[in-house]
């Protein structure tokens, strides 16, 4: 470490008897018919690994490609990811998910070492970088309690300062606990340059003085170099926890720093480095054995070791947990007859030197001559990895032949050890990396906190890769996905302080993540936090000597931060384009007890803030530097009665601005203020409405929120002190008063805690906190739907978002809970909006983007000069035929695989138990590919597979599929085994544009713009919509029950003739009371509202009993329709089975708010 190194069913519940024909027009749904688990597997390089690197916590890999990766904990921001949160505890954190370090463009990394709160690294341009806790970056980036780098926010790239060597090159670096130390060249002669901390003398100055966290340590610009003796060229370096040693080329070792254990190998318990000549000539040299000399060396906590000329090693400092391999916990090298050649060596093993080793903090491994690993020490975690939690090297007969080798895997050796605090890994002889011992904080790189290697079986091949995968680029995960469905994610965000997490802002980067800015109310201290690399990073801004009233963010087109915060003499702006927070009070004049800010997209600023007596519009221009004061203006104001603290602004992708904010006229009233064009020059360009007049509204900002449509509506929710909630809306015209229009919330949600955002489909999502708890108030086609996201309850400030694709970052501070800062993030609370025509182009969403061009500016449209429904861009026609955009030529199904041929055929290979080649002279397989027997005429333009099927649009636009069909998933209204190739019976006067095939189920897009899915919908994957265009009739003529899996209860049912072509279903009498069903299971019908279940019914004496007789269709625990006993005759005839005269045909419609669960 310190040193080298799912069912759904139909029920019919019968009393009587039902017959003949079931027909169900709906959506259809099938057994699950997936690939099966493992039927693939594909394998990744997690290889070409070089070099590894442990730390007391952390751990990190250098790559054949000189790129590199850290994990384990990331407090002070030590791992280089520019937050402070553990890697590799969870899963989906390391391999791909895993960032590579990054300390500048083109720079790569030769070496690195990691102390206990900070990381260094020599990169390819011989310079070193170092981050993590200030005081120890050798960069004069702090005095120590000033903080870290690379614990926030594009504080690493670039903005990692170098360590100050000077015109020196680094040749190699070290750390210890609090110090690292680097040999230096300068082309002729090496020298050593230490720096951080130094309280035991361990730098070698002469002092105990910290050394690179200011300035004036430098001398000529340079870090101090320490006064070594002129031995020539320094070999390696080891450092310990605090003490320090220096290999030479003529194999003597110099130490110095914390000698408390002996661990300076000088016979004494003399500290040296911490005063004056001490170091130079009068350097005490470690006492070796007669004859021989230091080949390697390492250093732990209060202990060394060396690798000597004979291959044997020696151990000297602190004993306990047996870390010196002695049999004993005793301390060595402390008395002077311990050293020399009485000096301390570890017995590995008859016949066996060591390689290589390195020092954890409390345990040794080393690599020996046959290529064995063996660990001595404490062994708390299984560090030592022999499968228990027994220290080695502290007693009799556990050293030598008696210490067993490591199990690493068959057929494996490692060429590289390195030990840390309770942890060790390996580069293994495949490139690739094993780890053992504790997994707290994701040290491990396994993706689990505890132990591993100290149970019986965990080692060997039982013990995991850690999943790195160097060659490979990283998983980008995206912040903005499409979802629906989804549970809520609730993170506790921030419990620094019971009252964290109030007056939060919030807004979106250009990746649809979020970033929020609030206040920690019990220090005042202004917090910023963005969600970033697939983590969250918060960061204390700045420490305000007074109360913060309010603040507000926004980032600029590089996803800048730019935040705002209102307190005792007025408004404050700060923003981050590097490692550091600039901040600059502005004008008192505009102090008040709230603002709000925007930005627009020529990068103008925008700041508004309410007093009792004004509403204020400040702007700092683009082309200025906004964290000058007096670049900052007043554009105008709006005269107010007691404004208090009811402000909010947005701002439209067209740069319109719209401000909202309370009035007082004899009520409160909601005003609102707005600007589409030079809004940053006069107020005369500005116009004032009043939207609401209905009551007294709420004078607290978190009761007062407004948001801009993606089709640029208005909407506004503000707490009404007399009715309660209300939501105010305006679609077009909305300067004009009429044009707005107010409802009123139900009471319950009526707290005055809220936020408001519009989706991407126009709904209208409202974060409201209760007493009971958070709520989603969504309006969608009217309609308002209410969600529990969150239980806790008297919430005191919310802030929400929504994405581009639909997905919810809600924020919500709870005053006084041991955890008080919430995220409550929601995937699919809206729809993306995908097949609407947002602004009223003719072209959806879906259109648009694909075109590229912009769905929510009717300016903005696709060219289509040929009028075929697809872009230029997409099909490069301008005139001529109709003609398809994007074709798949070669698809692979589950084992077998087809391909569009040139003219227009298809071509088919492998498996064809199932009819999936199309050709039903293939036999079972085809190890050549044979053409598909399409309907005549047709001309296939794309080929896609499922599982057991496949299917071809055609030139004509229409869809020809073939194979299995168990599923329905040939689209012809039937199921079967498999069938040949034929048309997909499609809606009527319907042309696809589009095909995809899945395992066993398929979906289309039609020329104008409508989806349609079929086959089997298990998981809901034909899509949740109901589309009156898709109506798929199932009949059940009861042939063969078997085929859609009816199932009897209770007995007397039967299959009868009836003379007619179809059999029935027949129910005997009985003259007494029974309950009786007839069930189909097994995932059959997939009902939605307005499905239509029908049957033809006779009976023989139903209802002549003078009580309630009925039969009733059930779809699992819902009931769809009920059919009882009728006022009329038709149901006594005595001649049943003849099925003539009697029958009727009953429909039931399943209604409207039918929710099949």
């Amino acid at each position: 470490m310190y040193g080298v190194r799912e069912l759904r069913a139909l029920g019919l519940v019968l009393l009587m008897i039902i017959s003949t024909q079931i027909g169900v027009i709906s959506n259809l749904d099938f057994n699950n018919k997936d690939l099966p688990d493992g039927n693939q597997t594909f394998f990744a390089n997690n290889a070409e690994v070089s070099n590894i690197a442990l730390g007391d916590s952390t751990a990190c890999a250098i790559g054949t490609n000189q790129k590199m990766k850290c994990w384990g904990d990331g407090i002070l921001g030590k791992t280089g990811h520019g937050n402070t949160e553990d890697y590799g505890d969870e899963v989906l954190e390391m391999g791909r998910y895993l960032y590579f370090t990054d300390v500048g463009e083109d720079l790569t990394f030769i070496d690195v070492a990691l102390g206990e709160t900070f990381s260094c690294a020599l990169t390819n341009d011989s310079a070193i970088r170092c981050w993590g806790e200030n005081d120890k970056l050798g960069s004069t980036s702090g005095l120590s309690g000033s903080g870290a780098i690379g614990d926030g926010y594009l504080e690493m790239g670039t903005n990692i300062d170098t360590v100050k060597i000077g015109t020196w090159n680094g040749s190699s670096i070290e750390a210890g606990a609090e110090h690292a130390c680097a040999v230096v060249n300068n082309g002729t002669n090496d020298s050593l340059v230490c720096w951080g901390g130094n309280s035991v003398g361990q730098l070698g100055l002469g002092h105990t003085d910290t050394i690179g966290d200011d300035s004036g340590d430098l001398i000529g610009e340079e870090l101090p170099h320490v006064d070594l003796p002129d031995r020539g060229a320094i070999t390696s370096t080891a450092l310990g926890y605090d003490h320090t040693c220096v290999l030479w080329g003529d194999g003597e070792i110099g130490c110095w720093g914390d000698n408390s254990a002996g661990q300076l190998g000088i016979g004494n318990t003399n500290t040296i480095g911490d005063e004056s000549n001490e170091m130079n000539s009068n350097l005490v040299l470690v006492d070796l054995p007669t004859s021989r000399t230091a080949t390697a060396i390492t250093a732990g906590n209060d202990f060394t070791c060396a690798i000597l000329d004979d291959s044997s090693v020696a151990c000297w400092g602190e004993g306990s947990d047996g870390r010196l391999g002695t049999g004993s916990v005793g301390d060595e090298g402390d008395e002077n007859d311990e050293i020399g050649d009485n000096l301390n060596i570890v017995s590995l093993g008859s016949g066996l030197g060591v390689d290589s080793f390195d020092a954890g903090e409390s345990h040794v491994c080393v690599i020996l001559t046959n290529n064995q690993v063996k660990c001595w020490g404490s062994n708390g975690f299984g560090e030592l990895g022999y499968g228990d939690g027994y220290a080695r090297g502290d007693d009799d007969n556990e050293m030598g032949n008696e210490l067993d080798a490591v199990s690493l895997g068959t057929g494996l050796t490692a060429t590289l050890i390195q030990a840390g605090d309770s942890f060790t890994c390996a580069l293994m002889s495949d490139a690739q990396v094993k780890c053992w011992g504790t997994g707290a904080d994701g040290r491990t790189g396994l993706e689990i906190t505890g132990a591993m290697g100290e149970q019986t079986g965990e080692m060997g091949d039982n013990l995991d890769y850690v999943k790195l995968f160097m060659p490979l680029p990283v998983f980008d995960v995206d912040c903005d996905t499409q979802a629906e469905g989804v549970n809520p994610e609730n993170l506790a965000l921030d419990s620094t302080s019971s009252d964290v997490g109030n007056k939060v802002s919030s807004t979106l980067t250009t990746d649809q993540c979020a970033s929020i800015s609030y206040v920690d109310d019990e220090t005042d201290t202004l917090k910023f936090g963005i969600f970033h690399k697939n983590k969250w990073t918060l960061e204390e801004v700045v420490e305000s000597p007074t109360e913060i009233y309010d603040t507000s963010i926004f980032l600029d087109s590089n996803d800048y931060p730019h935040l705002f915060f209102m307190r005792d003499g007025g408004p404050v702006y700060l923003t981050k384009t590097g490692k550091e927070w600039v901040s600059v009070e502005l004008d008192s004049d505009w102090q008040g007890t709230t603002l709000s800010a925007e930005i627009d997209s020529s990068g103008n600023f925008y700041l508004f803030t309410l007093t009792t007596t004004e509403m204020i519009i400040i702007t700092c221009l683009e082309s200025a530097d906004c964290t000058n004061s007096g670049s900052w203006s007043e554009v105008g104001s709006r005269a107010v009665n007691s404004g208090g603290y009811g402000l909010d602004s947005d701002i439209s992708y067209d740069d319109e601005i719209w401000i909202t904010y309370t009035h007082v006229n004899l009520h409160t009233h909601v005003e609102v203020d707005t600007c589409s064009n030079l809004c940053y020059s006069s107020i005369s360009n500005w116009v004032r409405r009043t939207i609401s007049e209905f009551g007294d509204v709420s004078s607290s900002n978190a009761s007062l929120a407004i948001d801009i449509g993606a089709d640029k509506s208005i909407h506004i929710v503000h707490n009404n002190m007399t009715n309660g909630l209300q939501y105010s809306h305006c679609e077009t015209s909305c300067t004009s008063v009429s044009s707005w229009s107010t409802e009123e919330i139900l009471a319950e949600y009526s707290t005055g805690v809220v936020d408001i955002a519009t989706g991407p489909d126009t709904s209208i999502v409202i974060l409201a906190g209760t007493s009971d708890g958070e709520f989603t108030l969504r309006k969608n086609n009217n309609q308002w739907n209410y969600n529990q996201v969150k239980s806790i309850g008297d919430s005191g400030w919310t802030s929400i978002e929504i994405t581009d694709l639909g997905q919810m970052w809600g924020f919500a501070h709870y005053p006084g809970s041991p955890n008080p800062f919430y995220m409550l993030r929601q995937k699919g609370m809206t729809s993306a909006g995908l097949n609407l025509d947002i602004d009223g182009d003719g072209w959806t969403r879906m259109d648009e983007e694909n075109c590229g061009t912009d769905f929510k500016d009717s300016t903005s449209y696709p060219s289509d000069t040929d009028q075929d429904g697809i872009c230029e861009v997409n099909d490069g026609a301008v005139t001529g035929e109709l003609s398809l955009g994007e074709s798949d030529a070669l698809s692979l199904g589950e084992d077998f695989g087809c391909s569009l041929l040139s003219n227009n055929s298809v071509a088919c290979w492998g498996d064809n138990s199932e009819g999936q080649l199309g050709n039903t002279s293939a036999g079972a397989s085809s190890d050549y590919a044979v053409l598909v027997d399409f309907p005549e005429g047709f001309k296939a333009s794309t080929v896609d597979a499922g599982a057991g099927h496949a299917c071809s649009t055609g030139l004509d636009f229409l869809v020809v599929c073939w194979g299995r069909n168990t599923a329905g998933e040939l689209g012809r209204g039937t199921f079967s085994a498999y069938e040949e190739p034929g048309y997909v019976t499609l809606p009527a006067n319907k042309l696809v544009r589009d095909l995809a095939v899945g395992t066993s189920h398929n979906c289309i897009k039609t020329l104008d713009g409508e989806i349609h899915c079929w086959g089997e919908s298990s998981d809901e994957r034909l899509g949740m919509i109901s589309n009156l265009n898709t109506n798929v009739e199932i009949n059940e003529n009861f042939e063969d029950v078997s085929v859609l899996g009816w199932v009897a209860s209770g007995g007397s049912w039967s299959i009868e003739e009836n003379g007619e072509t179809n059999k029935l279903l027949y129910r005997a009498n009985y003259n007494n009371w029974r309950l009786n069903e007839y069930v189909l299971q097994n995932d059959r019908l997939n009902l939605r509202p307005g499905s239509q279940i029908q049957f033809e019914f006779d009976a023989y004496q139903f209802g002549d009993n003078g009580v309630d007789e009925w039969l009733k269709v059930w779809s699992g625990d819902v009931l769809i329709g009920t059919l009882r006993d009728n006022d009329s005759t038709e149901w006594q005839d005595s001649s049943w089975l003849e099925f003539q005269e009697g029958k009727t045909t009953i429909t039931m419609t399943v209604p409207e708010d039918f929710s099949d669960t």
